[in-house]
């Protein structure tokens, strides 16, 4: 009887430790816990009370993220920018535009898929300098001007898991908010409704 209880608790030991074997070479993707990562970004904007077509620009940024599952995470994002002001006239061509992002994510699939898409939902703040004189004024005055607002921000995005921590990581976010403006130092109360779409590409690990 003894015998049989020993062998039995080999065989369920075995095999507990198979199973977990198993799970363990499944693994294919971990979301779960920090992860950082650095992309490069193109940006499209429009504010149709400030200029008559969008201003583009490329730039580069990075990010922090934690999943407090591996489907649900939270990413803070900023980008940098040098945008095209296209007709506008400025003194400094391009300008820079700066991005910051807090978003949540859902991310679809499991620790078994390699291929992971998600969508994001959340806020972001947007600053951009300008530089540029005022042809209303007889001696052309230098404007240092500078915009700065929040938008509301949704988009969707897949990470491609090339090791279960290493990613490509492509997505894609649609903002929509209003810019309060700063000229040589003097706040003003207008604002100027906002609308811009970025594509991010890049890679990320997973800790």
């Amino acid at each position: 009887m003894k015998i049989l209880i020993s062998l039995l608790f080999v065989f369920l030991s075995g095999y507990s430790n198979f199973v977990f074997s198993q799970e363990t070479i499944g693994v294919k993707s971990s979301t779960k816990g920090f992860s950082i990562g650095g992309h490069g970004a193109y940006l499209s904007y429009t504010a149709s009370s400030l200029q008559f077509e969008p201003h583009t620009g490329y730039g580069f940024g990075g990010y922090l993220q934690y999943g407090f599952t591996h489907q649900i995470a939270v990413a803070l994002n900023v980008q940098h920018y040098w945008m095209d002001p296209k007709t506008t006239e400025l003194i400094k061509s391009p300008y820079p535009y700066t991005e910051i992002d807090l978003i949540g994510k859902y991310i679809f699939g499991s620790t078994n898929s390699p291929v992971r898409p998600f969508l994001s939902l959340g806020g972001n703040y947007s600053t951009q300098e300008e530089m540029f004189y005022d042809i209303s004024d007889p001696n052309l005055k230098k404007i240092d001007a500078t915009y700065s607002g929040f938008t509301a921000c949704g988009g969707a995005g897949i990470n491609f898991f090339l090791t279960p921590r290493f990613t490509i990581d492509l997505s894609g976010l649609y903002h929509l908010g209003a810019f309060g403006v700063t000229q040589n130092g003097t706040h003003y109360d207008a604002t100027y409704d906002f609308t811009a779409f970025k594509f991010l590409g890049g890679f990320s690990y997973h800790f």
